[in-house]
């Protein structure tokens, strides 16, 4: 379902100004007219439904008819993103929310082809980047794409959780589903995907340190733009199969 993006907070009974993309969208691409409704979001993540009021200077009016806060069924996911050449980035942002993930850490490793400096007009374009993938999307998880850091730092600074990192080889034996069954639902998963080149065996050994896990494709190959977006997926799919199965049990014992 579609869920548009409200760049801020609003009450019932408010009104609000949509921009002219989403405006636009609106319109000519969904087809909407005044009293149409529809659900939106906020950077808080609260939940929101609308409806057009009014269209004045081609620009969307909505008023706010309720709002209600939201609790997310999965646990938190963490993209942490080797910033590969310009704008391959903004095409990882897209397919990341659009993928369902809650945060995007952009990181600079050892063997990055780009530099942090040369990044750091960029966070504004990614937001709108990332804006357009709610939009289109739905995503309700999403809440923020945090500046450049260097890897060795996002590891020094990360939240307990369940890490995983890809790598070429295969370095450990259980499969997805097994990691996450046994895992704690309450705590975030964090992917880490680096350049182009990978990482370096300096950072698969930090990663060891730091509890991360090893993830392999085998024989497929993925740019390191596209491998969050299939990652991502198939961590979606599996939580799912896993809540299925263990609803089924529960129904069972009951």
């Amino acid at each position: 379902m579609r869920l548009f993006f409200l760049e801020q907070a609003a009450e019932p009974g408010n009104s609000v100004v949509l921009n002219k993309d989403q405006s636009h969208r609106l319109l000519h691409v969904l087809r909407m007219q005044i009293g149409s409704q529809f659900e939106a979001r906020d950077a808080q993540r609260s939940l929101y439904t609308v409806q057009i009021s009014e269209i004045k200077n081609k620009l969307v009016i909505l008023n706010i008819l309720e709002k209600k806060a939201y609790v997310s069924p999965w646990p938190q996911i963490i993209l942490w993103q080797a910033v590969p050449k310009h704008p391959r980035f903004a095409q990882a942002v897209q397919l990341a929310v659009e993928a369902g993930v809650s945060r995007i850490v952009p990181i600079i490793s050892e063997y990055s082809q780009v530099s942090k400096e040369s990044c750091l007009d960029k966070l504004q374009r990614w937001n709108r980047v990332a804006i357009e993938a709610i939009d289109q999307s739905g995503n309700r998880d999403f809440y923020q794409i945090d500046p450049i850091i260097n890897l060795e730092q996002a590891l020094c600074e990360a939240q307990p959780g369940l890490g995983f990192f890809c790598h070429q080889d295969s370095l450990q034996q259980n499969s997805l589903r097994q990691i996450l069954h046994q895992a704690n639902r309450q705590e975030p998963i964090i992917l880490a995907i680096g350049p182009e080149g990978g990482f370096s065996e300096r950072e698969v050994q930090a990663f060891g340190q730091a509890s991360f896990r090893s993830i392999c494709f085998h024989q497929t190959i993925l740019r390191s733009e596209n491998t969050g977006f299939f990652f991502l997926a198939a961590l979606k799919m599996t939580l799912q199969e896993i809540e299925e199965s263990y609803g089924e049990i529960t129904r069972r014992t009951h």
